[in-house]
């Protein structure tokens, strides 16, 4: 008889737990926070042609917080940018294309030196210098 293994089938470690009530409750305090507008482009995400969602700047999977300091409120396509590691933030609280040679031209509305991005009136709701350059250290672009 096999021994009693608790691990995957194919070896593959355990997803981390997610409190999804968490990332809801972070989420509504954010739209509120950010004023229903995308910190990257400020569109209007109560808008019901664009989907907002709640971008973490170190991945949950890679042990980042559910937190504002980590994280930003966008529109879905930009979230897609932001993982794919194709738009990045500044220190400066600035979104610029990293890769505009793979964007399609309908994609690159940043200026060349960045976009301010809109954040909450309360500081206390920005994303932290550290988590952004976490972000950016993913794709190595300091």
């Amino acid at each position: 008889m096999a021994d009693d293994d608790s691990s995957s089938g194919f070896g593959e470690a355990a997803q981390a737990f997610f409190d999804y009530s968490e990332i809801a409750t972070l989420a509504n305090r954010l739209m509120e926070q950010y004023r229903f507008r995308c910190a990257v482009s400020g569109a209007d995400l109560s808008n019901k042609n664009l989907e907002p969602t709640v971008f973490f700047l170190q991945p949950l999977e890679h042990g980042g917080r559910i937190h504002p300091e980590n994280a930003v409120l966008v529109e879905r396509a930009t979230g897609r940018l932001l993982q794919s590691g194709l738009v990045l933030i500044s220190d400066a609280f600035e979104a610029f294309i990293a890769r505009a040679d793979l964007m399609d031209s309908s994609a690159r509305s940043l200026p060349n030196g960045g976009r301010k991005l809109f954040l909450p009136d309360s500081a206390e709701f920005w994303p932290s210098t550290a988590m952004i350059a976490y972000h950016r250290s993913l794709f190595r672009a300091q």
